[in-house]
């Protein structure tokens, strides 16, 4: 059964980030909390909808996501690096 839940947030803004605020029935139902340390959270999006899932781990695709992000990011530090 789908339960709607709609509640007011506060949005935080860190870096490049915004944090949301996770309600507690949400994190309830991922079986997540604060004690958990590090998380995989898979984001699934369409036109109007995010969805959050708890994966145990990062996907091959998103680690190499991850890798070609950094690379981008940091190219000309990699390239000094494989200079010296």
């Amino acid at each position: 059964m789908d339960k709607i839940l709609s509640k007011p947030i506060k949005l935080r803004k860190d870096g490049d980030s915004y944090i949301l605020p996770v309600p507690k029935e949400v994190s309830a139902l991922l079986r997540i909390s604060a004690d958990d340390g590090e998380i995989y959270i898979q984001y699934v999006l369409s036109d109007d909808d995010v969805i959050l899932k708890k994966v145990d781990e990062a996907s091959d695709e998103e680690v190499f996501a991850l890798a070609r992000e950094s690379m981008k990011q940091y190219e000309k530090l990699y390239k000094s690096l494989v200079d010296k």
